[in-house]
């Protein structure tokens, strides 16, 4: 939809508009972060949430952009079409293998999978180290199906791995749906799932599986890596691993069925 407010301008008061949002984003292009030279390329000024969705038309909600990243994007939503956008550079540059990005191609895009978590269990409390001088710590529960035992903590991206021995297929193509309803703030996966060996304490990986590279890769391809919430239940053995996959997709299941928050089954 067109904008009344940019129709309105001269072409020097349009000028100005460029510039200030050229200085605003760093010179970077709001879709794909590709560096603008105003001189010299062709821009667009768009909505960055769609004036039918409710967004303003004003300059808080435009954003400068690249003319073609802008008018071949692939949603309306401009924060969902550079999540999609970053997501093909993400794919151009995979080297997991040739069937396309996976888990470990964004979560490196991210600053992820950079070093193991330092922990330790006691009793039934596990205690994390979430930063230089920051330590958090929460319950470790036991599940009276499987006997894992599992913890719920917002832990940083650094310490987040792929599980490519669960999960090693690359990620689906159609992502725009399930970005968008993140967007909307009803995601299909909400907490993120994943586990880690309790053996290797104090520093364990924490290993992801399943559907959560949706929540990888929802974070602005120009902010810093935000942290992923990650119940890891501490234990490596097979039957563990398939115990907590089948409930993991029974939550997700149930999760799907309500627009409800809901919570994981308890222990």
């Amino acid at each position: 939809m067109g904008s009344l407010y940019l129709n309105g301008l001269n072409k020097e008061a349009r000028a100005t508009l460029e510039k200030q949002l050229w200085d605003s984003q760093g010179g970077k292009c709001f879709i794909s972060g590709k560096p603008i030279e105003l001189a010299l390329d062709q821009v667009d000024i768009d909505h960055i949430i769609p004036t039918r969705d409710n967004g303003p038309d004003n300059p808080s909600n435009f954003p400068l952009t690249l003319a073609h990243y802008n008018r071949s994007k692939q949603a309306a939503d401009l924060r969902v079409a550079r999540v999609l956008a970053r997501f093909e550079f993400i794919k151009e540059e995979a080297d997991s293998d040739d069937r396309g990005a996976n888990l470990n191609d964004v979560l490196k895009a991210y600053g992820g999978a950079k070093e193991p978590l330092r922990a330790k269990i006691e009793g039934d409390t596990i205690t994390c180290v979430v930063g230089p001088a920051e330590k958090v710590t929460v319950p470790n529960y036991t599940d009276k199906l499987s006997g894992m035992r599992y913890f719920f903590s917002v832990l940083p991206i650094r310490v987040v791995y792929h599980d490519d021995r669960i999960n090693p297929r690359p990620l689906g193509a159609n992502l725009r749906g399930l970005v968008e309803e993140f967007h909307k703030r009803r995601p299909q996966l909400h907490v993120s799932l994943g586990w880690m060996n309790s053996a290797e304490l104090p520093d364990a990986k924490i290993n992801l599986f399943d559907g959560q590279h949706i929540l990888s890769l929802t974070p602005s391809p120009h902010a810093p890596p935000l942290p992923l919430t990650a119940p890891a239940p501490p234990s490596a053995s097979g039957s563990a691993r398939a115990a907590g996959k089948r409930r993991a997709r029974r939550w997700s299941s149930a999760r799907n069925r309500s627009n409800r928050p809901s919570r994981p089954p308890a222990a």
